[in-house]
């Protein structure tokens, strides 16, 4: 839902994040893995799970065999228990029912980052070990 997506973008953009939008499931892919090929990478990944092409689940999976995968949460109009267990079995951090708010979004995305800080800092302490 392109309109959807330029809404969320402007409104966490306006949160201070940094925010950069994918039309597809496929070039959200290629995003993640071209930022983590130049040493960068997403924090959390805010994805439909109806999308063109390459679907929400699709890029969960293939961004969780990723290194320093982001965390994902998974956007879906079709919200029932066996959608957000099925997206949490494959590593989501949460999944979101549309129409969502926008302060929720803004909420779990803020909570995924640190949770990702968090996993970050304990991957680090155990490699030092």
């Amino acid at each position: 839902e392109p309109h959807l997506g330029t809404l969320l973008e402007l409104f966490l953009a306006g949160r201070g994040c940094a925010v950069t939008l994918a039309r597809d499931g496929a070039e959200a892919l290629r995003r993640v893995r071209e930022a983590l090929a130049a040493g960068a990478g997403y924090d959390v990944a805010v994805v439909d799970m109806q999308m063109p092409g390459l679907d929400g689940l699709g890029v969960l999976r293939a961004a969780r065999r990723l290194p320093l995968a982001p965390e994902v949460i998974l956007a879906t109009g079709n919200a029932t228990l066996e959608v957000a267990q099925q997206a949490l079995r494959h590593g989501a951090y949460d999944a979101v029912a549309k129409p969502y708010r926008m302060v929720e979004v803004d909420l779990l995305v803020r909570r995924a980052t640190a949770h990702r800080a968090l996993r970050r800092a304990v991957a680090a302490v155990q490699v030092a070990q």
